[in-house]
């Protein structure tokens, strides 16, 4: 009886396999039977009837015919047909990329997605009435300072300035525009992308969900997973954005002096960035539960059609964030200067470093341009080209070098140490040509870090006090150039590691 998964000849009877310890027979009496034909199936290449794997292809020239215990149902299927996929799989999951659309399919992700999003609905109304609370307070205190006598919170009890609603769509970085009349005046506010500390809302509960989602599937195959989050990534993404139409509040406060006239104030959310960023970071999330939803044991020869390149990619970059996240933390810790002095504040702080700290470590720069009325400043920093003003203030290029600090390229450590070890899961659980299976995974990281970036840029255009604009963050094109090339590299290395260490191990035991 020969192995289907290294080609080892092991002893009739055996369950599993001496070389790599893989199973010989599944739980539904699976029986392995030669192939009349001569010809590989996948090459066409000629092959001596006692061949196990193609000398063309290496491609299995044996066939598994299956038996269901419980159906009767008999399949038929060719091992080296696996570089196909599975075709079936529980709860509905679909089996190709036009099964995406299917009624069906989308019913079981609007399902999904309505949970999800009654779930979200529910924690970022505890949020912002803790948050509304806050506020009060400091507003009461501030004007009971001023008069000099206790007021009674009750007076400000029906003001709240921020809603669930607020919550949940600066949570899927959606850009907010505040406008408001006070006498003869008017002012706006206008910003794109939000901060990364309301990012983790969503992630807490869509890692859940594509956790949850897949946890049931019989299938190890990774693409009918990824298929199933698309499927609930669009479902989703349009119920925010329809969310966002009616996110936005408008207050009017009555003149309490009888002499100004009453008071507007409101704010809107856009439709079309609000369901494109809500749809990027439902896939990546609920792709990074998926990932933690595949079985150890079924791990090996899994990365079908690129399956596992692509979830890993979504899965990767969640993990990165998280640990950068931690890394900002001690950044802060360690500095006394620009440590904030309330939890608050240092949490947002430790997010938002963290966020950009992630692109900074795959060698992209920041940037920062403002223009306040005719004077205009732009800046910018990386790990290689250090820190640069336009124009040149050396002065302010010597307070960013002391913000960043010298060590910051330690950071490059994490997402290459990421890649190496994703270098051994992809050739563990590599169908094809591996290095086909590395590129679809850089390139997937690439576009995925791009695509965080594009929704996390941050940019504000105000007239209050003075005209002022303002915009922070990272190029597009330079993170996914940057980030694929780091991630091909890094990816490659560990194949090349793992690689020689397991024919090491071979060359032991055989000796042995």
């Amino acid at each position: 009886m020969h192995c289907t998964h290294c080609g080892t000849k092991n002893e009739q009877g055996a369950l599993y396999c001496v070389n790599d310890g893989m199973p010989l027979t599944s739980s539904y009496g699976a029986q392995v039977t030669r192939r009349e034909s001569k010809f590989c199936r996948n090459c066409s290449e000629q092959n001596s009837t006692e061949a196990v794997y193609c000398t063309g292809c290496g491609h299995s020239l044996e066939k598994i015919s299956t038996a269901h215990k419980e159906s009767g149902l008999h399949q038929t299927a060719a091992a080296s047909d696996n570089s196909h996929g599975s075709t079936h799989s529980q709860e509905g999951a679909p089996a190709s990329f036009q099964d995406i659309f299917q009624k069906d399919n989308l019913l079981h992700a609007a399902k999904w997605s309505g949970m999800a999003v009654a779930a979200l609905f529910i924690l970022t109304f505890i949020i912002s009435s803790a948050f509304n609370r806050f506020i009060q307070g400091l507003i009461m205190d501030e004007i009971s300072n001023e008069i000099g006598m206790s007021l009674s919170p009750d007076i400000l009890q029906n003001l709240k300035l921020i809603t669930a609603s607020d919550v949940l769509l600066l949570g899927h970085m959606s850009g907010v525009s505040y406008g408001g009349d006070i006498a003869f005046a008017s002012f706006y506010a206008t910003t794109s992308s939000g901060l990364f500390l309301f990012l983790i809302i969503p992630a807490i509960v869509l890692i859940l969900a594509g956790y949850l989602m897949n946890r049931n599937q019989q299938g190890s195959a990774m693409l009918p997973r990824l298929y199933k989050n698309i499927s609930f990534a669009l479902i989703y993404a349009v119920m925010i954005a329809f969310i966002s139409l009616f996110g936005g509040a408008s207050v009017n406060v009555p003149d309490p002096s009888g002499f100004i006239g009453n008071i507007t104030i409101s704010a809107s959310y856009g439709f079309f960035s609000t369901l494109i960023n809500a749809l990027i970071i439902s896939l990546i999330f609920t792709t990074a539960g998926a990932v933690l939803s595949v079985p150890r044991s079924a791990s090996p020869g899994r990365n079908t059609n690129y399956g596992v390149s692509l979830s890993r990619a979504a899965a990767n970059t969640a993990a990165g964030l998280a640990i950068m996240f931690f890394a900002a933390f001690i950044f802060i810790s360690a500095h006394d200067e620009i440590k904030p002095s309330n939890t608050g504040e240092r949490t947002m702080a430790v997010s938002q470093i963290g966020g950009y700290f992630w692109s900074l470590s795959q060698l992209s720069s920041i940037s920062f341009d403002a223009q306040m009325d005719y004077e205009q400043v732009s800046a910018g920093y990386s790990v290689l080209g250090g820190a640069k003003t336009t124009p040149y203030d050396p002065y302010f290029e010597e307070d960013i070098k002391e913000f960043f600090g010298g060590f910051l390229w330690l950071l490059i450590l994490i997402p290459l140490a990421i890649h190496f070890w994703t270098g051994g899961v992809l050739l563990k659980a590599g169908t094809g040509n591996l290095l086909y299976e590395i590129g679809a995974y850089a390139i997937s990281f690439g576009i995925v870090n791009a695509a965080i970036v594009s929704i996390s840029r941050f940019s504000i255009t105000t007239n209050l006090s003075d005209s002022f604009t303002m915009s922070l963050g990272f190029s597009t094109f330079a993170v996914l150039l940057f980030s694929s090339v780091l991630a091909f590299i890094g990816t490659y290395a560990g194949a090349l590691f793992f690689t020689s260490r397991a024919n090491s191990n071979t060359a032991s035991q055989q000796a042995a």
